[in-house]
């Protein structure tokens, strides 16, 4: 190749690099995320390999899971629980109260285990999703291009409506994030998968450029 044409083609793939490299670094943080999202919600550990930990047996008030049922199972839980405890508050004022063997055989309270078994979620392992809404808006929140600097950033886009006014920010920052650290760290294998897709990107203008 000449030294003309080889000029040429330096300055056509400065000029490529430049316009294609936001897309290519958003395309990669957006698969970081996708296969970050996939291994915590099939698997239940994080970018080190350490489970997130199991769901609690805990019971917690009744109250606590009103209108949050995802299907007639957790409905009918729900409901099954709430009359017990009105049962027993009944009973501590002195009223009388029927005898039902069904609702005396349930304990008080509901744990975050039997509500996702009722709405038929998994539960050998945490995947931090419930109604998925979390893992959903979780994507591109700032993009940074200054000259040869760009910046993605993979976070809480804050586009979901909840009925109690939670952000999907507030609830990272709140609750995932100091129970589960920076759980959107992606593992030694899904970064070498990150280097290869960004790699083939790049050569791919490589070739465009000096062919």
């Amino acid at each position: 190749m000449k030294s003309t044409n080889f000029n040429n083609a330096v300055q056509k793939l400065n000029i490529l690099l430049t316009e294609a490299m936001p897309e290519i670094n958003e395309r990669v943080a957006l698969n970081g995320a996708a296969m970050v999202k996939d291994r915590i919600v099939n698997t239940g550990v994080n970018a080190s390999g350490q489970s997130l930990g199991r769901y609690s047996d805990n019971p917690l008030p009744a109250f606590f899971f009103k209108d949050k049922w995802l299907n007639a199972g957790g409905k009918r839980l729900f409901d099954l629980k709430t009359k017990k405890q009105d049962r027993e508050k009944n009973k501590q004022a002195g009223k009388k109260v029927g005898k039902n063997k069904r609702l005396d055989d349930l304990e008080k309270g509901i744990s975050y285990k039997d509500w996702r078994e009722a709405n038929n979620r998994p539960t050998d392992h945490v995947t931090l999703s419930f109604t998925g809404d979390t893992m959903r808006d979780i994507g591109v929140q700032k993009k940074i291009v200054a000259g040869v600097r760009i910046v993605t950033t993979i976070g809480p886009r804050n586009t979901k409506q909840r009925s109690g006014g939670d952000t999907t920010e507030k609830i990272v920052d709140d609750y995932l994030g100091p129970k589960y650290g920076n759980f959107l760290a992606p593992n030694d294998p899904e970064i070498e998968k990150l280097k290869e897709f960004l790699q083939n990107q790049v050569i791919k203008i490589i070739h465009e450029s000096f062919k």
